[in-house]
């Protein structure tokens, strides 16, 4: 059986501590730290999408991809302003 890791120190206290603080850790990167060096998560790769798609249940392809048309659609207006 494979042993759990230690997680104490700075670690202990940096990681996320359940499944809200990681979604709000990732909404954070994508909206502020990623998005600061003009990167946008609208950009992440298909195949990078299609891997972790089917595991969120939120969104079929066809409306992710709809979702995301949109949102780069809105981000490029806002790089014309």
């Amino acid at each position: 059986m494979e042993e759990a890791q230690d997680l104490g120190g700075i670690w202990a206290e940096m990681l996320p501590t359940n499944k809200e603080e990681a979604l709000f850790i990732a909404q954070l990167l994508c909206d502020g730290g990623i998005n600061k060096y003009n990167l946008s998560c609208g950009g992440l790769t298909k195949n990078l999408l299609n891997d972790f798609v089917p595991y969120m249940g939120l969104m079929d392809q066809e409306s992710l991809d709809e979702f995301l048309a949109k949102e780069n659609e809105g981000e490029a207006e806002n790089l014309e302003n």
